[in-house]
């Protein structure tokens, strides 16, 4: 199948742009080009129906690595192949365990010494009379050839054998079975580059992390009551986090840690709607704390 978009505005944009260059002639070299490959197009479809033992299957895949639900992809076989798409889908999920995956399959015949093309000579004769009769009646050019004949509907009868579906099917899956192997191969090296990728670029990083200062602990700081009552100090250790705390009325809690260096500000917050929380938070821990023993903390009880 092939398929053929035409932007006229593009067509004409480019005209415009090829100054001197005779635009009518231009649309006529590619309508006819487009005519020609249509016509390859149309006989190539028609062949299919003359696959024969010795044929030759090309199968042709592409992939995305976004799954959808349990389909595996898309299989797309000629008309007269459709019988073995369910086959070709179950092999295709079978070997491809991962990523969605769209196989496109057509084939090309190499030999149909078994198919016999006979000339139906009554409706050769209806033609050609016709024609004839045209050209007496109407004074039309007398321009009757074997080439527009033979395009005239049913002017050949062609008959061949029964296809052997199951022994296509086998030959199909061998062809198949091979590209899919090929694949997964293609995939282990792209994911084995991708992952040395990966880890040289955790390194890098790891190796950029080293190089922060780190602090050694942490330290009380100033303690800012509802009243503005300020207690403590701001003056710290260079090696030492401070931390310090601000007390303000109704609000039921807001809780900041932040990094702040010459050339960023890095800020986490845990900002609390209601003291529900803090009274939820309290009960799970006195009734933790009712069936256990020793000493406590938060990590006893969440399991983190």
């Amino acid at each position: 199948m092939m398929t053929l978009t035409i932007e006229i505005p593009a067509l004409d944009r480019l005209c415009a742009w090829l100054e001197g260059h005779d635009k009518a002639g231009l649309v006529g070299e590619i309508e006819n080009e487009i005519v020609c490959k249509l016509e390859e197009a149309v006989k190539g479809a028609a062949a299919v129906e003359n696959l024969r033992d010795g044929a030759t299957v090309l199968v042709a895949e592409g992939c995305t690595h976004h799954r959808q639900c349990d389909d595996i992809g898309t299989v797309k076989l000629p008309r007269t192949l459709t019988f073995a798409e369910e086959t070709v889908k179950q092999a295709v999920k079978a070997s491809v365990t991962r990523g969605k995956v769209d196989v496109f399959i057509s084939v090309h015949s190499e030999g149909a010494t078994d198919v016999k093309v006979t000339l139906n000579a009554a409706m050769v004769e209806g033609y050609l009379a016709a024609m004839k009769q045209m050209v007496t009646d109407y004074g039309v050019q007398d321009d009757i050839s074997v080439s527009i004949l033979s395009r005239m509907p049913d002017v050949f009868t062609v008959e061949k054998s029964e296809v052997d579906e199951q022994q296509l099917l086998a030959d199909l899956l061998s062809v198949v079975a091979v590209a899919l192997d090929n694949y997964n191969t293609r995939r282990q090296t792209e994911g084995a580059a991708l992952d040395a990728d990966l880890r040289s670029r955790g390194n890098t990083i790891l190796e950029l992390v080293a190089q922060v200062d780190r602090l050694q602990g942490w330290a009380v700081g100033q303690l800012t009551q509802p009243d503005g009552t300020v207690e403590g100090t701001s003056q710290t250790a260079e090696d030492k986090l401070r931390i310090d705390s601000i007390r303000r009325g109704e609000v039921p809690g807001i809780h900041s840690i932040s990094w702040d260096s010459d050339f960023d500000s890095i800020t986490i917050t845990h900002d609390a709607h209601s003291r529900r929380g803090f009274a939820l938070g309290a009960v799970l821990a006195a009734e933790y704390t009712a069936s256990h023993q020793g000493l406590l903390c938060m990590d006893d009880m969440l399991k983190f």
